[in-house]
């Protein structure tokens, strides 16, 4: 063996799942041939060789189905229904009318609200002309006041050259004052008309508002499916009373509805597994209400991709102490049946891997001892001496057990602190052997 670089076996003890969770590890890879196994000197001592193996950590919890989406559907007014639509087991449509209520309060209120706009539009136009009106008023005082003003002038004028009293300059000058108080008038209505038409236009604008509402309120009338799904619960009947949850009593889900196209698997995982959980793990249902396996192993997750861990909580139930894991699952209809394979509320089992390890020394678990300084093996070397290599288990299974290599301090003097596959390894009789002593004879 080299003196260099050699692997030292670290091992890290695999623990199982809780009561109910049965952990399986299905896809070792079998052996070439059996490991050559030597009699010893004394039928109680057994050797085996150290080989490479696959193992797969897996963990089987039971599964159960949700619809990726699910709803009650409750009233949002008060009222008596007119129609009911759909029942259990419909398959409905995003914005598929389910039911209809029969208000006509809230549509007579609406027609008055329709008039109330129309008002308040007409009550606009009318301040608008007044805008207007005010505004060809200035319009006339300011060719007007420039009349004034040449009368002014030309009375000044004449007045100078002793044509004209200073009487005619008074009432020249009289004449043009009246026509600016009259402008300055006038500039005070067209103001105040504009602030009319301010006012108007915030009354159409609250006019429409509260017609808004009330279009609003009557699409309330009917009573909408939010998504793609299967009517499962039907709790009403035409002519039922129905209120909004907030009336505070007597309200109750008209409809229940779940998506069907797309399902959840929901697993809850032992707190000692859960640890070793990641996004994206792969998972293989194995069992399924009365659907063949060939059939379960169809299904993909989104977008066609296999099955694995879509989402988990990151946390423990504070009750059972375990973590909540979700599987996104697609459930397309048959084609010439329309039926889906999976239905909300389906339950199985499903075996989630874990970890999964390629070729890694393996010994038979009879090869492990244990004592004060943790797991060993026994390996024998030149001159059938015994040598305690310490071990690490990373995991095992019923007969095998897998061994972590990790490399070494390259400075190391001695060999005797390595393992490697075709290393001959004491498989029964440990008692018998000891560290730096030959097999027993």
């Amino acid at each position: 063996m080299n003196t260099k670089k050699r692997r030292t076996i670290a091992v890290i003890l695999c623990s199982f799942g809780l009561p109910g969770c049965e952990k399986t590890l299905p896809t070792q890879t079998p052996l070439p041939t059996d490991p050559p196994t030597v009699q010893a000197a004394t039928t109680e001592v057994q050797l085996t060789s150290v080989v490479p193996a696959d193992f797969v950590d897996e963990v089987e919890v039971p599964i159960t189905i949700d619809g990726y989406e699910r709803t009650d559907l409750m009233s949002r007014v008060e009222g008596y229904l007119s129609e009911v639509l759909v029942n259990i087991g419909d398959q409905v449509h995003r914005g598929q009318v389910l039911a209809r209520l029969d208000l006509p309060e809230m549509d007579a209120e609406l027609h008055r609200k329709e008039k109330l706009v129309d008002q308040a539009i007409a009550n606009l136009a009318s301040e608008r002309s007044e805008v207007v009106r005010a505004e060809a008023q200035r319009a006339k005082q300011q060719y007007l006041k420039q009349l004034r003003n040449i009368e002014l002038n030309r009375a000044r004028k004449l007045v100078d050259s002793g044509a004209w009293k200073e009487d005619r300059l008074d009432e020249a000058q009289y004449a043009f004052d009246s026509v600016l108080a009259s402008i300055q008038q006038i500039e005070a209505d067209v103001e105040a008309a504009r602030t009319h038409v301010r006012s108007a236009e915030a009354a159409v604008d609250v006019a429409r508002a509260e017609l808004k509402t009330s279009v609003a309120m009557m699409s309330y009338v009917e009573i909408r499916a939010p998504f793609d799904g299967v009517i499962t619960s039907r709790n009403v009947d035409t002519g039922a009373f129905v209120r909004p949850p907030s009336s505070g009593a007597g309200a109750v889900p008209l409809f229940t509805i779940e998506s069907v196209d797309r399902l959840r698997g929901v697993v809850m995982l032992p707190i000692q597994n859960a640890s070793q959980l990641q996004d994206g793990v792969s998972v293989d249902l194995r069992r399924m209400r009365g659907v063949p396996q060939d059939r379960l192993r169809q299904l993909r997750g989104l977008e066609g991709k296999p099955l694995g861990i879509s989402r988990h909580a990151g946390a423990f139930h504070r009750g059972s102490r375990m973590m909540r894991s979700e599987i996104d699952i697609l459930n397309p209809a048959d084609p010439s049946t329309g039926q889906r394979l999976l239905k909300p509320g389906d339950y199985g089992k499903v075996a989630i891997q874990l970890r999964s390890f390629q070729q890694v020394p393996s010994v038979p678990i009879s090869a492990i001892g244990s004592d004060t300084d943790g797991s060993f093996v026994m390996r024998v070397g030149e001159g059938r001496i015994c040598r305690r290599i310490p071990v690490h288990v990373l995991i095992s299974d019923k007969e095998q057990v897998g061994l972590q290599a990790e490399n070494i301090d390259e400075t190391a003097l001695s060999n005797d602190i390595v393992l490697e596959s075709g290393d001959q390894v004491v498989s029964r009789g440990l008692d018998r052997v000891r560290h730096g002593e030959p097999l027993p004879e």
